[in-house]
């Protein structure tokens, strides 16, 4: 592998660990305490864990969303309708699979609580697919990986350093919600 395509892989994995955690910490933090009733220390563990495999390789399986858009020929042109239910369809099947394994990481005992957190989690997750498949795509955009048709028209001619800015501010906004939300509870 050439030192420019180590370099490419390296940005587009900490664009998508970005995104994902930029856009899923909040969500998740929210439905663990107050929809579930999880105790602020395991919904933290999780989304510690959750932050740790995203930035520590997970994210990297957003190649494998990469490698489906190819195969079901989704690109740029393609309807943002047809993009979201991909999106929605690919989180399902990761979220099942991976959540209850990270519930039980976070310290998480109960069958029963590990059960409804996953639920929950699959119907979150269900609705935050597109947005956050959006959010991934406009990540590596703004931090210059790549092009991905779906950045706002009044932000696509923005200097690489407006963009990276835009990324940093919606990246501390969601760090703060999601302090907010373990203050709340």
């Amino acid at each position: 592998m050439t030192s420019e395509k180590v370099k490419y892989e390296v940005k587009r994995h900490f664009s998508d660990a970005t995104a994902i955690t930029t856009i899923m910490t909040p969500v998740y933090a929210t439905l663990e305490t107050i929809v579930v009733g999880m105790s602020d220390n395991v919904s933290l563990n999780s989304r510690f864990i959750s932050t740790a495999l995203n930035y520590g390789g997970l994210a990297s399986l957003t190649k494998l969303r990469d490698v489906s858009k190819k195969l079901f020929k989704i690109g740029k042109d393609t309807k943002e309708s047809v993009k979201g239910i991909h999106d929605i369809l690919f989180a399902i099947t990761f979220i099942g699979t991976i959540k209850p394994l990270i519930y039980l990481a976070s310290g998480a005992k109960d069958f029963k609580e590990i059960a409804f957190a996953t639920g929950v989690s699959l119907i979150a997750g269900a609705l935050a697919a597109y947005p956050t498949g959006y959010l991934v795509d406009v990540y590596r955009d703004l931090l210059g990986v790549e092009e991905s048709g779906r950045l706002p028209k009044f932000l696509q001619d923005k200097t690489p350093r407006t963009k990276k800015t835009l990324a940093t501010v919606l990246t501390a906004g969601s760090i703060g919600l999601t302090a907010l939300i373990y203050n709340y509870n």
